[in-house]
């Protein structure tokens, strides 16, 4: 730039004005991003703090073994699905 400037006694100010317009769209871009990214971080701390107090209240249940778990909810959606069929699924919501 400085080689141009010397040379042909160009003015360096519309480049850089042109220069200091990108610049402040980028820093504009940036703190979008930086406000975007703090309320993700917001919203897995939350989730998080909504974790620990599901695992309080869960402290006294006793787990089950994985497979059985598995097993558990496998039998447990096809009954959901089976009773959504005949309409008895969302009575018994309603009624619970």
């Amino acid at each position: 730039m400085r080689s141009i400037i010397e040379a042909g006694g160009v003015d360096p100010f519309p480049f850089l004005g042109a220069v200091k317009t990108q610049f402040g769209r980028f820093g504009e871009l940036l703190r979008k991003v930086k406000k975007t990214l703090d309320e993700t971080g917001n919203t897995i701390g939350d989730a998080i703090h909504r974790s620990r107090q599901i695992e309080r209240k869960l402290r006294k249940v006793e787990a089950l073994p994985a497979e059985e778990a598995t097993s558990y909810f496998i039998r447990g959606a096809r009954s959901g699905l089976d009773r959504a069929k005949r309409g008895s699924f969302f009575e018994n919501i309603r009624t619970s």
